[in-house]
């Protein structure tokens, strides 16, 4: 069995990943079904994939999508991050605030704007989404068995505290599940586990900085249990294709493009290995 994380990262991260997954699809690796776990723009790529849409006419429609505007940018958030305390519930729980007092409204519009980018097909059973609770700074992993929306719950983990409004699940206020991590890859449990990401192994700038931190500790975790883990890290050409602007999808056809080639060659690193065992990694990414 292959598992899968998608990370956030921003609007731009959904047509890098679209384009990985198409070209995963191209080599004979289609990850529809696949147990996946989605974080902020992460869990809109997982939400479409584990409702059964094909990447590759994924791929095709992400290129055709005018471009918006972004204008976000996320040093404000990482700065934010760093002087609100020592520990991740403490920096959670700030943000939670800052989230509460500075983000736009609107929430039940956003929601909307997410259901329409979904197929409208219920919960996927293979699908987890994280958010952050607004308020405790707890971690929250929403599935099949939570009973919520699975619109609202994708909403809730891409909601960027001051650049999208919180979103209200079962009473209380949930934010950007990419708080702390970009990845969540720790929820995963399969003989091999296989992580999209857009940040560097090494360094990196704002969140970029404790989204690697963070992964390499799951991805640690996973080894010790016994998972084989492979980490695709955006190379230095597939973050240009993206743009600069992590809010906007002007980027889109170069980041799809750039992605599904290196999905291609991905899916040629992966082999048949033994009952049990279906994908094993040649050379990780």
């Amino acid at each position: 069995m292959i598992a899968l994380a998608l990370s956030g990262g921003g609007e731009r991260v959904v047509a890098w990943q679209v384009g990985v997954l198409a070209g995963l699809a191209d080599g004979g690796m289609d990850l529809r079904g696949a147990p996946v776990v989605g974080t902020s723009a992460g869990a809109l790529v997982a939400a479409r994939l584990a409702a059964g849409v094909d990447p590759r006419d994924d791929a095709e429609l992400v290129v055709r999508v005018p471009p918006r505007p972004g204008g976000g940018s996320f040093d404000a958030l990482a700065a934010a991050w760093e002087a609100a305390g020592t520990t991740t519930a403490e920096r959670r729980r700030a943000l939670g605030r800052l989230a509460r007092e500075r983000s736009p409204g609107g929430a039940e519009e956003v929601v909307g704007r997410v259901a329409a980018r979904l197929p409208g097909r219920g919960w996927p059973p293979s699908l987890r989404v994280v958010a952050i609770d607004a308020r405790s700074g707890e971690r929250v992993i929403f599935d099949v068995a939570s009973g919520v929306p699975v619109e609202r719950a994708v909403a809730a983990s891409r909601a960027i505290p001051t650049l999208r409004p919180p979103i209200e699940v079962g009473g209380r206020e949930y934010i950007d599940g990419a708080l702390g991590s970009g990845t969540n890859a720790d929820v995963l449990a399969a003989p091999l586990v296989l992580v999209l990401t857009p940040v560097p192994p090494i360094g990196g700038v704002g969140p970029e900085r404790w989204w690697a931190e963070a992964l390499r500790d799951e991805v640690r975790g996973l080894e010790r249990a016994g998972h084989r883990v492979v980490v695709v890290h955006a190379s230095d050409g597939e973050r240009a294709a993206m743009g600069p602007d992590p809010m906007s999808n002007a980027g889109a056809p170069l980041a799809v493009a750039a992605g599904r080639r290196r999905g291609r060659a991905l899916a040629a690193e992966i082999r048949p290995r033994r009952a049990g065992y279906p994908y094993a990694a040649v050379t990780p990414a």
